[in-house]
């Protein structure tokens, strides 16, 4: 039985309707705290009034009644402390906390302080002045300023050097071994290209050292190698004038063209020689042959060179003058063109039958008609045809037979040949010359080379060892000609058989003057593959050291025209044969075009932030924790292998002696010189002194407290590639500075939401790495990071713990970025030495969206279209996706349909960048695997799938 008066409860009266009663379930992400509203607390009091006897006759409940308005207005401030109130416990709370400030202050409660951002790091190149007088080597000091070049709404940035280096001229653009000597070699009449790897290629094109070297399509060149001679034909002359050279295309038959390969870099070295300095031998002199005994012809470690040369007092730069220098007739082939191009005397002369008409018009067509000579008798006995036709002095005998039988007709059996006159005498037989060119050529000098060609034989050389003049009277014609008195490419003598008779005196050519070409080096033109863990360079290079940074930068090989660089740590550093070999402790990330690359090992690593020093204030030894406040802000810190991922820059000295910083002053003595710094929301920090007895109290004096900072942090050092190019701070012989690379690691002050989801990890690892998910945990909470993901692999034979990691801003983190090696060095230091693991940063991915909506009657479209592009980067960025999560179709389609303004939305297209443009139910993202398909199965970062930034296509649908 109910004791109510009624079901519905209408004849209750009016009852009290606050306190509410508070039931808040767990994971909420706001508290219900407020006991009331301003509604509810007056309908309370105002049925408290009826309770009350001594108050029956206060029967009016109009607000004009100053009763019911002292109610009411209590109502109003009850209210008003109702929402205060369920504010002040919502920021109580770590997981309902809106303001910054109290969740600070809460993670504070747990020891943690809130990430007050970390500064952006990358390396400088430093170029160095190569005038004459200018030092070869300078040292450039930490705290080297250098200031970005601001682009539109930009503000300068200051970068310092956070390590000294030594920088030198010869460091400013290491190249690798671009070019080699061309060693040529004649093989069964073709010409080689013997290539550093002792490979023979034929020879399709040689290249000249300069770009004046009068040559055209179709000229004659002689490549002569010993005794060996091959004329050729050049079919194209390309002038590189950037490089001071010609190249020539020779007319080869040879189909196809196979890159130079490059020399194989040296990768062993030998043990080091202990010959000066010791006890029992005095120290070799520097001499040629030492160098070349002791120096050129071994395998040197730089470290071990450098003990060799210091004990034997050898002085480094004087053996790379020597090593360097131009090597002077490296090849043993020698490149000949031809500056005159003639016939032979002769070759213009007029038909014989011209100058020499028949006796008769006409002749018997039966018999042969013998003419006699005029002062001859016809009656003359013949002679037999064993008798000679010339004399002893080489001239035809003197006998009317004989000379009707001689034909001078020296066009006769397609003419004479080079080698004899009018009549067939051979003019050395008579003479000391061999050949008669068809004028005087006095530039024509002994010991040339010429070559011959004709219709009827191939080009033929032959050196020439005997050049005159001479007035000829021959072929009915007299001039001044060249004689030529020629040998074999060997050298020999020409004799009657080297003579042939294929060289008509009419259709041969003479190419003579002959002028040595000097050879250039031949570029090598396979590009460096990714992967490259060994290069040659062009040059020995001293100094070097393992482990040092250098900056290779050059054109990507497979995408032309586009720049790449990336840093390189040096493992070895290896000396042969006048060459230095770098080998990398890892692989290239990119191939590039061997001509464009250069090394810069001018290299330091800076940081973003600005130094200041000021006066904090004067110690007062009777004030326990003393507080000073640092003046300029925000204070700097840098990435670090710390447990927080960052240091502070802070350096606090107190009568010039530095005190120590410490996270807290729990658990010190008085003795103890550390101070605490605290940072406020409004980026201010603080620095606190001990009280005495848990830290000591500076002593008192004036303004003995005093600060270094650096002022600076956050993606605005985030600059561009190539920006950093003001020196501020310019050490002597410095010509200029750049950063090939875009800096990375900074992160803006930790932020109200993800300090929310940092704080309660340093709870959880307690400064220690053990599961999988304190990998996961440690990573999340360091400075830099933005996403980390740990993953059990196995490989077949064991565990591996592989950690997948993101930048905070979503870059890729660099393997060789002062952010990854000092996450790697942290977990290293919080973690088991005996566990296996490996990290990594992730692989992005991208996908297109093509979709049409149907905007709602009375919305702008344009406004519409724009307000789902950004949901869509909204809601598939970087901060709100997870490694290895997928994107589905009916996602897309919710994120579109719940944008105001869309009535109706069709998906037209969902797929990868790079792929099919079609509808796909589910884009999948893998998390981290073991890729067993690979030739060396390796493992596989988690993949990130996020949108592509202009892959957004709406179009509006008609209805």
């Amino acid at each position: 039985m109910s004791d109510a008066l009624d079901p519905c409860g209408c004849c209750e009266g009016v009852s009290p309707l606050t306190p509410v009663l508070l039931d808040n379930r767990p994971g909420l992400s706001a508290l219900a705290y407020r006991v009331g509203t301003h509604g509810s607390f007056k309908a309370t009091m105002q049925s408290a009034i009826a309770a009350q006897p001594a108050l029956d006759a206060l029967t009016s409940r109009d607000d004009a009644d100053p009763s019911i308005a002292l109610i009411d207005a209590c109502a109003t401030m009850l209210d008003v402390l109702a929402f205060y109130q369920e504010r002040i416990a919502n920021e109580g709370f770590l997981r309902t906390a809106t303001e910054r400030r109290s969740i600070l202050e809460l993670a504070r409660a747990v020891g943690y302080e809130l990430n007050p951002g970390v500064a952006a790091s990358t390396y400088l190149a430093f170029n160095m002045e190569e005038a004459p007088g200018s030092p070869a080597a300078t040292p450039i000091d930490t705290g080297t300023r250098v200031q970005s070049l601001p682009g539109p709404g930009e503000q300068p940035q200051t970068f310092e050097t956070t390590e000294p280096i030594t920088a030198r001229v010869a460091w400013n653009a290491l190249r690798p071994q671009n070019s080699q000597p061309q060693t040529l070699k004649i093989k069964s009449g073709q010409l080689y290209l013997v290539a550093g790897n002792s490979q023979e290629l034929a020879a399709q094109r040689l290249y000249v050292a300069g770009t004046q070297t009068n040559l055209k399509a179709g000229d004659r060149l002689l490549v002569v190698i010993g005794s060996d001679a091959l004329p050729i034909v050049v079919k194209a002359v390309i002038v590189e004038s950037d490089r001071n050279r010609t190249r020539l295309d020779l007319d080869v038959t040879t189909i196809g063209s196979t890159p130079l390969p490059a020399m194989p870099p040296t990768l062993d070295y030998d043990p080091p020689v202990m010959t000066g300095g010791t006890p029992n031998f005095a120290p070799l002199p520097f001499t040629k042959g030492n160098i070349s005994t002791y120096v050129l012809s071994r395998r040197w470690r730089e470290r071990d060179l450098a003990t060799f040369l210091t004990a034997n007092r050898w002085d480094g730069q004087e053996l790379l003058k020597y090593v360097n220098a131009p090597a002077a007739g490296t090849t043993t082939a020698s490149l000949l063109a031809f500056r005159a191009r003639v016939g032979f005397f002769g070759n213009n002369a007029p038909l014989y039958d011209i100058i020499f008409p028949p006796a008769t018009a006409a002749r018997a067509s039966g018999n042969l008609t013998l003419r006699a000579a005029a002062d001859e008798s016809f009656g003359e006995a013949r002679i037999a045809a064993t008798n000679p036709i010339f004399n002893n002095q080489g001239q035809i005998k003197d006998s009317p037979i004989v000379k009707d039988i001689f034909d001078p007709d020296w066009d006769s059996g397609g003419g004479r040949s080079i080698w004899t006159d009018s009549l067939e005498r051979y003019y050395s037989a008579s003479d000391i010359f061999d050949v008669y060119l068809e004028r005087a050529l006095p530039d024509v000098v002994r010991n040339s080379w010429a070559i011959f060609t004709s219709s009827k034989a191939g080009p033929t050389a032959y050196r020439v060892t005997e050049v005159g003049e001479a007035s000829l009277a021959d072929f009915g014609m007299s001039a001044r000609a060249t004689g030529l008195k020629l040998a074999n490419p060997s050298g020999a003598a020409l004799t009657t058989a080297d003579k042939t008779t294929n060289f008509k005196f009419r259709r041969t050519t003479a190419h003579v003057q002959s002028e040595a070409l000097p050879l250039d080096r031949l570029p090598i033109e396979a590009s460096i593959a990714g992967g490259t863990t060994a290069l040659l360079l062009d040059r020995m290079v001293l100094d070097l050291q393992a482990g040092q940074v250098v900056i290779l930068s050059g054109e990507q090989a497979d995408a032309p025209g586009v720049i790449r660089s990336e840093v390189v740590t040096l493992k070895e550093i290896i000396h042969f044969n006048g060459l230095t070999t770098l080998i990398f402790s890892s692989g290239l990330l990119w191939s590039y075009t061997r001509a464009s690359v250069t090394i810069n090992a001018n290299v330091a690593l800076s940081t973003h932030g600005e130094t200041k020093r000021e006066v904090l204030g004067s110690g007062d030894a009777a004030q326990p924790l003393s507080k000073f406040l640092l003046k300029q802000l925000p204070l700097t810190y840098v990435s670090a292998p710390t447990a927080t991922g960052s240091a502070s820059t802070l350096e606090v000295r107190v009568n010039d002696i530095a005190w120590r910083e410490t996270p807290s002053l729990y658990n010190l003595t008085p003795r103890d010189r550390v101070y605490i710094t605290r940072t406020g929301d409004d980026s201010k920090t603080t620095v606190q002194f001990g009280d005495g007895g848990s830290g000591a109290r500076p002593p008192s004096g004036i303004e003995n407290i005093v600060a270094t900072y650096r002022v600076g942090t956050g993606l605005a050092g985030m600059v561009k590639a190539g920006q950093l190019s003001l020196l501020l701070t310019r050490p002597l012989g410095v010509k200029s500075v750049i950063n090939p690379l875009a800096p990375t690691g900074a992160e803006d002050p930790e932020s109200r939401d993800r300090a929310r989801d940092n704080a309660p990890l340093t709870v959880l690892t307690l400064g220690r790495i053990v599961s999988l998910g304190d990998f996961e945990d440690f990573a999340r909470a360091f400075a830099g990071i933005g996403k980390a993901q740990a993953t059990w692999l196995w490989s077949g034979e064991h565990r591996l713990i592989y950690l997948t990691i993101a930048a905070a801003v979503g870059d890729v983190v660099s393997a060789t970025s002062e952010l990854y090696r000092n996450l790697t060095a942290a977990i290293d230091l919080a973690r088991d030495p005996i566990q296996q693991v490996q990290i990594d940063s992730y692989t992005p991915i991208a996908f297109n969206v093509e979709a049409k909506i149907l905007v709602r009657p009375g919305y702008l479209a344009d406004l519409v279209k724009t307000a789902v592009a950004n949901a869509l980067k909204q809601t598939f960025a970087f901060e709100q996706r997870g490694f290895g999560q997928a994107v589905t179709k009916s996602e897309v389609l919710a994120v579109i349909q719940a944008v105001a303004g869309v009535e109706a939305a069709d998906l037209d297209a969902l797929y990868l960048v790079g792929q099919p443009a079609i509808v796909n139910e589910r884009l999948l993202a893998h998390t981290a695997h073991w890729d067993a398909t690979a030739f060396t199965p390796t493992p596989t970062p988690a993949e990130l799938l996020l949108i592509s930034r202009d892959g957004i296509t709406l179009t509006e649908m008609t209805r």
